[in-house]
């Protein structure tokens, strides 16, 4: 399963839950600059620079998507189920 969430998701639904960044790393019980860097990923350059922390970056949008489908209460789905 891929983890696509782009940054720009990111800032949007934390910004229409007038969440501060701190706010969303602590309710995602990941760090500050965690969702920094997510949020900035956007950008080639700083893709680039996180994809030596592949992994760990996608345990950590896995819990920022979670948590932000559950508090803006839309679904994701993945590969098959999106597809059905």
């Amino acid at each position: 399963m891929k983890n696509e969430l782009t940054g720009a998701q990111v800032r949007m639904a934390r910004a229409f839950l007038r969440w501060s960044v701190a706010d969303l790393a602590a309710k995602a019980n990941v760090g500050i600059s965690t969702v920094q860097r997510i949020e900035a990923a956007d950008d080639p350059a700083v893709r680039d620079d996180l994809d030596w922390r592949a992994s760990a970056r996608g345990e950590s949008i896995k819990a920022i998507r979670g948590l932000l489908a559950r508090k803006l209460h839309f679904p994701y789905q993945s590969g098959a189920a999106a597809a059905a």
